[in-house]
């Protein structure tokens, strides 16, 4: 556990937040869990029956919950992230663990950053390839065996793999390349056919960066 950090809390009680529940449930004295869908809290609750469950965090906030004292995990869908981080800033919260997407527009990720920096806040994305050792693994192989350094990379994937996984191997070409993209060519088109929110868009194309 943080030696500095007791509580936790959550945002988000979906298929991504029961891993980072599981997670901080052992880690932290004290665990709450936040999310507007009311059967989620009831599972939240059967699952963790010692946890705080809200159904927002102005709800939990009037449990003089230990705002300073707590890390916060948002994994909710992407267009929700700036607001809640944004909340969480005002609620004295100084260390924020964002799932991918940071948000859902580069304007909203810069602001996202640039508050952070001003407030002080510890901020993370879970962009958990680049800490797996695959690009020291690869750059160990390629030495061994003379292969020479990577110079290009090929993903390949369907309605899944251009934007929701797509995301973690544009980070993990980054710290296999040393670098980050200098241009982008891409026929991507957005379809708002997403079953599970009409925010929410499924997209198609070719992304070269």
């Amino acid at each position: 556990m943080n030696n500095k950090l007791g509580s936790a809390v959550l945002i988000g009680y979906g298929s991504v937040g029961l891993r980072h529940a599981a997670l901080l449930d052992v880690r932290y004295a004290a665990l709450s869990i936040v999310d507007s869908n009311p059967t989620a809290r009831q599972q939240a609750s059967a699952d963790y029956p010692s946890a705080t469950i809200a159904s927002s965090l102005a709800d939990l906030d009037r449990t003089n919950w230990d705002w300073a004292g707590t890390i916060a995990v948002i994994a909710t869908w992407g267009p929700s992230h700036a607001d809640i981080f944004h909340d969480l800033a005002r609620l004295d919260v100084r260390h924020i663990l964002c799932e991918k997407p940071i948000a859902h527009s580069v304007k909203a990720g810069v602001t996202m950053v640039k508050t952070a920096k001003t407030l002080g806040i510890s901020m993370g994305v879970n962009h958990h390839m680049r800490y797996s050792s695959f690009s020291s693994g690869l750059n160990a192989l390629a030495e061994e065996f003379g292969l020479g350094e990577p110079c290009s990379m090929f993903v390949h994937g369907g309605a899944n793999g251009l934007v929701t996984r797509g995301i973690h191997q544009i980070d993990l070409a980054c710290q296999i390349f040393g670098q980050g993209p200098e241009s982008v060519v891409s026929t991507v088109v957005g379809a708002p056919i997403n079953p599970r929110s009409p925010n929410l868009m499924f997209y198609g194309g070719t992304a070269a960066w």
